[in-house]
């Protein structure tokens, strides 16, 4: 078997590999979203940001589940439930907007835990909306170790609690709707707090509303009741650690949700887990796949940024023609365009070597003759072994390393790696 052979089946190897490598990554993205990536918020999520706790926390008290389908009909056929969602992702469209009305007027409820306005469009429904901004602490006194964290000591049914607040949206009321809803109870932030509307952190007195501000409303509409909270990281699961013991946030939702179905017989909770980008355990094919690489984008953004660069040096090591060790070894130089250039230095039938000529002008020289002579397309087949011992001769120091690259033989394109690399060795 040919060098020339041999080469070409190592690098077709190399590229195989690379492929391999790339399309395994994105097939187990595929498969492995519906179990192992779930986006925040989520009850099946048990990271940080998740709320598999919150979870297992009412499920010891309440017959607790999760809805993946069918929301609709789901609310049609609903009864003494109360209705969770928690941050989600994709908009409530206005059949669903509509069916969680009536299904609120006929007795049911729904609470709201919101992430930057994720639910508004139900909750406008009933004459609440979010205001722009997040609410921002201004006395250390009142806040976390950020004015982004907010501490509101407010009483909900006559007790008090002091919650920890993280970025949490201010509602507002739109008079006309919110008056055919009953308000039933509502929590404030203190009132040196502000909404920071333009999200540079200071208070501008011209523009944005400083005081007490809503995130908490507890509404009666129709037969039923709505909970709006503004802040749905107040129960994840880095709640439940030790760290925030001190606060109220997993009493008072607690007993916001207990208020809620006091009045039902054999009430259960549903957690919604269908406006969510992610596919359910068992979809498969073209849509299951983009589908779960969507999910996948947006629980875990930086581990999809690594994968796009994996898959674009795959796709650019399989065009360049060069491996790695070439790509981030080797200095690059246009030599054929040097070359050109030194055309008026050289004699019509090759180089005339000097004493004070540099390697590099060596090289060039040598190069511009035989371009000279030959033409640029002969010259990459007969720049070959004679000529790099030329050069060896000349300059013996380098006889080691240019040594590598006698005998073999090469294709068009690598001729200029050699040239390259020589000139590489003459500027390292």
């Amino acid at each position: 078997m040919s060098s020339d052979n041999g080469a070409h089946i190592r690098w077709a190897i190399f590229k195989a590999i690379w492929w391999w490598i790339a399309i395994i990554s994105l097939l187990t993205v595929s498969f492995l979203v519906p179990v192992s990536v779930t986006p925040k918020y989520s009850s099946i999520n048990s990271g940080w940001n998740g709320m598999s706790e919150f979870y297992n926390y009412l499920d010891e008290d309440y017959q607790v589940k999760r809805l993946f389908t069918d929301f609709g009909d789901y609310l049609e056929n609903a009864h003494d439930d109360l209705i969770i969602i928690t941050g989600s992702q994709r908009d409530y469209s206005s059949i669903d907007i509509r069916n969680i009305r009536d299904y609120v007027s006929k007795g049911g409820s729904v609470f709201i835990l919101d992430d930057f306005g994720s639910g508004s469009g139900i909750y406008e429904e009933f004459g609440v909306y979010v205001k722009e901004g997040s609410i921002l602490e201004m006395d250390p006194a009142n806040y976390y170790k950020s004015p982004r964290c907010p501490i509101a000591v407010d009483w909900f049914r006559g007790n008090v609690y002091e919650l920890l607040l993280n970025e949490a949206g201010a509602l507002g009321t739109q008079s006309l709707l919110f008056r055919l809803n009953y308000p039933l109870s509502e929590l404030r932030t203190s009132s040196s707090s502000f909404v920071d509307k333009n999200s540079d952190g200071n208070y501008d007195p011209t523009r944005e509303s400083f005081g007490g501000q809503s995130f908490f409303k507890l509404l009666q509409s129709g037969k039923g009741k709505i909970a709006i909270l503004s802040d749905a990281s107040l129960v994840i699961n880095e709640v439940f650690n030790e760290q925030f013991l001190d606060y109220d946030n997993i009493p008072f939702v607690k007993d916001v949700i207990n208020y809620m179905l006091a009045s039902y017989r054999n009430p259960s909770i549903v957690f919604d887990e269908t406006h969510r980008f992610w596919v359910p355990l068992g979809t498969t094919g073209v849509i299951g796949f983009i589908g779960s690489l969507i999910g996948f984008v947006e629980a875990n953004p930086i581990s999809a940024m690594i994968y796009c660069a994996i898959l674009l040096a795959v796709i650019y090591l399989s065009y360049s023609r060069k491996t790695p060790w070439q790509i981030l070894k080797r200095r690059r130089y246009d030599a054929a365009v040097k070359a050109i250039k030194l055309k008026s230095r050289i004699s019509e039938h090759g180089p005339s070597y000097s004493p004070t000529m540099t390697l590099e002008e060596v090289i060039l020289a040598d190069i511009g003759g035989m371009i000279n002579v030959y033409g640029l397309n002969s010259f990459l087949h007969i720049y070959t072994q004679e000529r790099i011992s030329q050069i060896i001769n000349f300059y013996p120091q380098l006889a080691t390393e240019i040594e590598a690259f006698k005998g073999i033989k090469l294709k068009n394109y690598e001729y200029y790696d050699i040239i390259n690399y020589i000139e590489y060795l003459l500027k390292k």
